[in-house]
């Protein structure tokens, strides 16, 4: 009884730490993004000064 419980139990972690990991990786993603924009916008305006 108390092993399923417990397998239930990693099973569970496990499944929410893959979960957890792609919405990191997600975040990531989209920050980096973010980022290329900002140094995108960034460039055109130093082309457009100079």
């Amino acid at each position: 009884m108390l092993q399923n419980v417990c397998n239930a139990y990693t099973a569970f972690r496990r499944r929410l730490l893959k979960r957890s990991a792609i919405i990191v990786l997600w975040i990531l993603c989209k920050f980096y993004i973010f980022l290329l924009q900002i140094l995108l916008y960034f460039l055109i305006a130093l082309y457009f000064i100079f």
